[in-house]
């Protein structure tokens, strides 16, 4: 019985170091898929947005990603221009993943810092989710023909690898996420960030409304003859 369970335990453990190599395969396959030649690439829209993002990054005291990251950073910047900004930086060095988040917004006038977090669920759950719904690969909003607005809200999402730089945006995208399933993904990313690292009161908001049916209108005919003519005399 002994040398059975031992041999169950050891099943258990290969199974789960089998698929979660399978998965780091999988994000590193997608991470490659970014660039798969040899060249250094920048993929900046067309409306460069990088200028504000460099001088949030002094804010953060962080570096510019214009030149790539040894591994593999991302940096989600979402918010909205009555609430600020959040900055969410996902970096993967040295063989783990770390996460950063700010709790100070554009109008606060504290200094700007990032905290150290970790997901509710797990790395290898949180990261398959973000890829799974394409965070590296989203076209930039304005590629499908939506219309762009100066306020309200929106996300910018940078990512850096050795041979990539891409930064796309999107502005308003849960105006969008009926018609365009790419709008759709990323306020599904948007939702997984929060819920992950417990952000809370933040855009985009979890969709609670529930569609009831409404309730029928009801319209029928009425003859003159039902109309009480002395009581609209009377009312006069």
């Amino acid at each position: 019985m002994v040398n059975n369970a031992f041999v169950i335990a050891l099943f258990v453990v290969g199974c789960l170091v089998f698929n979660a190599c399978n998965l780091a395969d999988s994000n590193a396959e997608k991470v490659r898929q970014l660039n798969p030649s040899a060249k250094f690439i920048k993929d900046i829209p067309k409306e460069r947005i990088t200028e504000s993002l460099r001088t949030s990054e002094k804010d953060f005291g962080l570096d510019s990603l214009d030149n790539g990251f040894d591994s593999i950073q991302i940096r989600i910047w979402y918010g909205c221009a009555l609430l600020g900004e959040r900055l969410v930086m996902l970096t993967h060095s040295h063989g783990k993943w770390e996460a950063k988040i700010s709790d100070s917004t554009y109008y606060d006038s504290i200094p700007r810092v990032l905290r150290v977090v970790e997901p509710c669920s797990s790395w290898e759950k949180f990261i398959k989710s973000l890829f799974d719904l394409e965070i590296l690969s989203l076209p930039a909003i304005d590629e499908f023909g939506t219309e762009t607005f100066a306020d309200g809200c929106g996300a910018a999402i940078e990512i850096a690898t050795k041979k990539v730089y891409r930064v796309y945006v999107y502005s308003q995208p849960d105006f969008y996420e009926k018609k365009h399933w790419q709008a759709k993904n990323m306020i599904s990313i948007l939702r997984l960030i929060n819920t992950e690292f417990g952000i809370k009161n933040w855009w985009p908001s979890e969709d609670k409304i529930k569609k009831e049916k409404p309730y029928p209108l009801i319209i029928r005919d009425i003859e003159l003859e039902e109309i009480d003519t002395a009581k609209i005399e009377k009312s006069k």
